[in-house]
């Protein structure tokens, strides 16, 4: 699918705010069509994200963002700062 959508661009490095639906939906005002669908699409998502993250463990950041937003604007910069630091 990223060769056909993406035309095999691959980022540099990704950060992956992960948190559980019901959190997510309970910090959102008005529901969109992604947030209204299925349980299954989902787990699917996340499924499909975890996979990813295995795939390419050396460019990505995964980060609990169901803490404050203080906490993970801090786990954010702190990543960003280790990606910068590292030579690529």
């Amino acid at each position: 699918l990223n060769a056909i959508t993406a035309n095999y661009l691959k980022p540099d490095f990704t950060i992956w705010l992960k948190i559980d639906k019901q959190t997510s939906l309970s910090r959102l005002g008005s529901l969109d069509r992604i947030e209204r669908s299925s349980d299954d699409f989902w787990e699917r998502v996340t499924h499909g994200f975890n996979t990813l993250a295995h795939q390419y463990p050396h460019n990505r950041a995964t980060i609990d963002a169901s803490q404050s937003t203080d906490a993970v604007t801090c786990q954010v910069q702190k990543a960003i700062a280790a990606y910068l630091a590292t030579p690529h």
